[in-house]
């Protein structure tokens, strides 16, 4: 890593552990190592101030301070973010956010260590069950740390897992590719369906949460035996007639004994891998990718990103056009457009869905009931399209007037189309 100011980052920011790796666009991920020892790799996502002197540690030695009871220990900081919570330290209070940052600030020291002459040109951090409220909550904090949104962007597990699986040997994704996770939340399963009959090759993600059936607790209430033929049984309903080439297992739950034999009965035809690294790679080539600007061969379509793209029927310099709204594969958070037209002897406005996964595109209207009558060509319309998740574009429509010879009235329309 020679070059300056070129690192790429994956932060794993979990509330119990973190994990960092990083690279340039020509190199493969690393780990950031809290120390020297490869158990440092998993950080605690943790803070301690001692009583003493007033200072602060995170990681291990958070957790030593606490066991010597030198200090106020502080851990749980997704969930005081999430749910807004205070905490008083030696009489004063932090912010949910200060305490955040505080660690962000600590492990993202590491790269300054290891890296002196390098800043990070752009970052993708991970967050398990990432929602729009943390995503949102988030982004001030990072701030604060000066990191603006053109060098980092929130992804959630299933995104990151969907760039490390496609950034392996082709040969381990020339099918569908399963992971399963196992931690303290219980287990939950993604499959990737690489789609072959479209170009680019769409990449859908289908995420299943086996909580319920599937608990963190089997651990201490099962024996090994009962535990890997509890998951067998899950496991092989889940890949019964599926043409899978690569199983992953992550997770704390999977670090027993019992795991490494129930892996050795489902490898028959397929590649098995085992490790806690993955989130914080995925995150990693995520970030390569945004800072080369992505495969053009692939699609990816998990739930962060729209399945169709949503266009307008324009006509432009005499011939009919169709203005993008939003496309395919594009984080539906961040899609959607805004424009201006001029409604020529019509009352309706023609939009097209093009499913990825379809053969043909469908066509839709939206009535414009109750415009007003004006002379052709003098209706002048602001167009604003918005989608609240992967399968919903919403169109709100302005009349604007029509400049000094026709004043707005204010009259607005709203339709909601499935994608």
């Amino acid at each position: 890593m020679k070059e300056e100011n070129t690192l790429l980052v994956g932060y794993d920011l979990d509330n119990e552990y973190t994990q960092i790796n990083c690279c340039t666009s020509s190199s493969e991920p690393e780990t950031v190592f809290a120390s020297g020892g490869m158990e440092q790799s998993m950080i605690p996502t943790a803070l301690c101030c001692k009583e003493e002197t007033g200072e602060w540690f995170y990681g291990s030695e958070a957790l030593e301070c606490r066991n010597q009871k030198n200090g106020i220990y502080v851990d749980d900081l997704l969930g005081k973010l999430i749910r807004g919570e205070n905490q008083t330290i030696f009489d004063i209070v932090y912010t949910p956010e200060q305490l955040l940052e505080k660690f962000l600030r600590r492990t993202l020291g590491l790269l300054r260590t290891r890296y002196a002459d390098q800043g990070i040109l752009q970052m993708v951090l991970t967050v398990r069950g990432l929602s729009h409220e943390l995503s949102e909550k988030l982004k001030p904090v990072l701030e604060g740390l000066g990191l603006l949104e053109d060098r980092v962007q929130i992804l959630d597990y299933g995104e990151c897992f969907m760039h490390y699986a496609l950034s392996q040997k082709k040969e381990l994704w020339q099918n569908d590719v399963v992971l399963f996770d196992y931690g303290k939340k219980g287990l939950v399963h993604y499959q990737l369906t690489i789609g072959k009959r479209t170009v680019p090759a769409a990449v859908m993600l289908h995420r299943e949460d086996l909580s319920n059936e599937f608990p963190y607790a089997l651990l201490q209430r099962e024996s090994p035996e009962r535990l890997s033929f509890h998951f067998m049984d899950v496991a092989e309903v889940l890949l019964h007639r599926q043409l899978v080439s690569t199983l992953y297992f992550t997770g704390t739950g999977f670090e027993g004994a019992w795991a490494v034999d129930t892996m050795k009965k489902l490898c028959f035809n397929r590649r098995v891998f085992r490790g806690q690294n993955l989130y914080t790679k995925g995150a990693c080539y995520a970030a390569k990718a945004i800072y080369t600007g992505g495969r053009k061969d692939i699609l990816l379509l998990s739930e962060e990103r729209l399945y169709s793209s949503f266009s307008l029927k324009v006509y432009h310099n005499t011939k009919e056009e169709e203005i993008i709204l939003g496309r395919a594969g594009e984080e539906w958070k961040y899609a959607g457009n805004k424009l201006r037209v001029i409604l020529d002897d019509t009352a309706c406005l023609e939009f097209t869905i093009n499913n990825t996964m379809k053969k043909m595109p469908i066509t839709v209207d939206m009535v414009l009931e109750g415009l007003t009558k004006r002379e052709n060509k003098t209706i002048q319309l602001e167009i604003e399209v918005s989608f609240p998740d992967r399968n919903t574009a919403i169109v709100f429509v302005r009349d604007l007037g029509f400049g000094g010879f026709y004043e707005t009235n204010y009259r607005v329309w709203e339709q909601t189309f499935v994608l």
